[in-house]
């Protein structure tokens, strides 16, 4: 089976309010930053045999379902995002770079689902598998108040008001969802 795309109408709605509000070229440098590291996913799966994804962009973003991988494998695969966004970095063109930057960044929390977290479950699962839980647990911990520590210190030296607040509680309210799912329990096999 090929792969399935599916695009939530919150996602589209999103993009057109942007649009609307007149961030075209914002909206045209994330989504093209994006994509591309979604791309980094996808090539990495296809050298590694996989033929069986699903693709969904939604208002957490992208997310790549590809069931069950080796340790290695789903390293792998999991870097090849970010990696694509830092060699964006090398691009001239300072949106652009700007956007690479922040999803490089986001992209590398330790959490859940992001790929910082599958990067650090497929390591701990291949080096301690029986502490894997409790590394994952503790590193979700330690970056969620990190998160919230400098969503509340950009609030307060910053222009932007609440605005990093919101962020960081969106970024975490996305790792509770896909927590209370079920999901992040890691799915690889030795």
């Amino acid at each position: 089976m090929l792969g399935k795309v599916r695009i939530s109408p919150i996602f589209i709605f999103l993009l057109c309010l942007l649009i609307y509000c007149g961030w075209e070229r914002e909206v045209a440098c994330f989504l093209l930053a994006a994509l591309l590291h979604e791309c980094g996913h996808l090539l990495a799966l296809m050298l590694c045999g996989c033929t069986r994804w699903r693709i969904s962009f939604g208002l957490g973003g992208a997310a790549i379902d590809i069931g069950v991988l080796p340790y290695r494998r789903e390293f792998f695969c999991a870097a090849a995002g970010p990696a694509v966004n830092l060699l964006l970095l090398l691009i001239p063109d300072d949106r652009l770079r700007l956007f690479n930057l922040l999803l490089l960044f986001y992209n590398l929390l330790p959490l859940a689902p992001l790929d910082g977290w599958r990067m650090l479950a497929a390591a701990s699962g291949q080096i301690a598998p029986q502490y894997q839980s409790a590394i994952c647990d503790a590193a979700e911990i330690i970056a969620a108040a990190l998160l919230l520590c400098a969503g509340l210190f950009f609030a307060v030296r910053l222009p932007y008001g609440r605005l990093p607040v919101a962020a960081a509680v969106v970024i975490l309210l996305r790792t509770c969802i896909f927590r209370a799912e079920g999901l992040d329990k890691a799915r690889f096999v030795g």
